[in-house]
């Protein structure tokens, strides 16, 4: 009855201002075979889970008439311990909210101690790069973190990209019409090479340093052909001065090399390591971590990426062979702001395919200026 309780009535969890945890992707993804609650915040005390509320005014708001709600999303994303839940027991003046606050108390403890040996499969999405922040400040040197770089470190600079953009997928696009377009290669290593790239979040740097000043293990993972292509020597060494270019330095080696190849024999290019850059080649994302595995013992996988195929893929490699996991859906790059313009964007389009030129939003600008 409880389950059921809590499952159908309280299926929204709080709104947190500066936390914006989805509750349907975070807090109720409860694993079948090893996870029981789902924690948003892999914290390891009280204090560090309080201090996330703390050290800022105004985390979240808690109107009267949805304190039941609030509790249960604090309870289930591990913000609140038993003597605060018991505090905030005490001062409510709905009876039935009590009883249900007690029995929900209970059955977390009970349900946490029967698996208390088992691993975690945590996923959250958020869009606020300080939860990234608090949460990495939790682990040392036993965790190893990957970092997607497309849309979640970096992001074009043209407006044809930002979230509202009917043409953002432009050059997905392209690729899912490689075997109709004869010079594909050149066409992608042109934009690739040519394009103008930001950051998403300018804490990124920042925040990677301060990971590995902590032991952690930082390391980019990219879904992206290896080897040369078209214009490019190395798509990884490319990736990697890229990343470099804007302050990314991540850990430099992995099983003491700064390059490797990993996985090969897929369906196109090899698995590959370069100066920190995890590239799957032919191959997923969860297949090259469960092959990166095979060499190291983490105490847990963190794995931060837009895409939430990928880090549920992640999650489930890590479950079926009982490794810890945290992974965090990040979508910041749907707030940055940008207005697309769509004569823009296909001309764009049109002259990068045409001429395997790319042409930025200023220059594209200017010719129609000049063309009207």
């Amino acid at each position: 009855m409880l389950t059921s309780l809590v499952n159908n009535r309280f299926s929204n969890i709080c709104i947190l201002k500066r936390f914006n945890i989805s509750r349907s992707i975070a807090c109720s993804k409860i694993s079948t075979r090893r996870s029981s609650i789902i924690s948003g915040f892999q914290c390891k005390s009280l204090d560090q889970r309080l201090t996330l509320i703390s050290r800022q005014q105004n985390y979240f708001t808690v109107p009267e008439q949805k304190n039941s709600y609030v509790l249960l999303g604090l309870l289930q994303n591990g913000i609140m311990d038993r003597n605060n839940e018991l505090q905030f027991i005490l001062k409510q003046k709905n009876r039935l909210l009590i009883i249900i606050a007690i029995l929900l108390n209970i059955f977390l403890s009970t349900v946490n101690v029967a698996n208390a040996d088992e691993c975690s499969i945590n996923i959250i999405t958020t869009n606020d790069i300080e939860v990234i922040r608090q949460c990495l400040a939790q682990y040392d040197h036993k965790a190893m973190v990957f970092l997607d770089i497309d849309d979640t470190i970096i992001t074009p600079e043209s407006n044809t990209f930002r979230a509202e953009s009917p043409y953002r997928y432009l050059i997905d696009e392209i690729k899912i019409s490689r075997n109709n377009i004869a010079n594909f290669d050149e066409i992608i290593s042109s934009w690739r090479l040519t394009r103008k790239v930001m950051l998403v979040s300018e804490l990124w740097p920042k925040i990677i340093e301060e990971a590995k000043k902590n032991g952690i293990f930082v390391y980019a993972l990219t879904q992206k052909d290896s080897g040369r292509s078209g214009f490019m020597e190395s798509i990884e060494e490319w990736g990697y001065q890229e990343l470099k270019s804007l302050g990314i330095e991540l850990t430099s080696k992995f099983n003491d090399q700064e390059n490797s190849v990993l996985l090969v024999g897929g369906p196109t290019t090899p698995a590959t390591f370069h100066k920190g850059i995890f590239t799957t080649g032919g191959f997923g994302k969860d297949m090259v971590v469960k092959k990166i595995l095979e060499f190291v013992d983490p105490a847990i996988i963190i794995v931060i990426d837009d895409r939430s195929d990928h880090v549920q893929k992640v999650g489930k490699m890590c479950e079926d062979i009982n490794v810890a996991y945290l992974g965090i859906i990040f979508r910041k790059v749907d707030l940055i702001e940008g207005i697309p313009n769509r004569e823009v964007a296909e001309y764009q389009k049109k002259h990068l395919i045409e001429t395997g030129e790319w042409l930025e939003d200023g220059a594209v600008n200017q010719y129609i200026l000049l063309k009207n």
